[in-house]
């Protein structure tokens, strides 16, 4: 594990990471523990994916 990554699972909020495209690059523990989701199954994939509940137009409207 990087320093990065080790600080990122330290503290105790949400992180997440998305490119352009909403693809997952970074998930850290406390998503993978609030959400259920573990981090390999997280990234690389559509945050849509991963979250399917989560709603398109109010996130979208966030990442802009």
């Amino acid at each position: 594990m990087d320093l990065t990554t080790a600080i990122l699972d330290s503290v105790s909020v949400g992180v997440i990471v998305l490119d352009r495209n909403e693809v997952v690059h970074v998930w850290n523990e406390f998503m993978a523990v609030h959400s259920g989701v573990a981090a390999r199954d997280a990234i690389g994939k559509n945050v849509f994916d991963v979250v399917p509940d989560l709603p398109r137009a109010w996130m979208r409207h966030k990442l802009q």
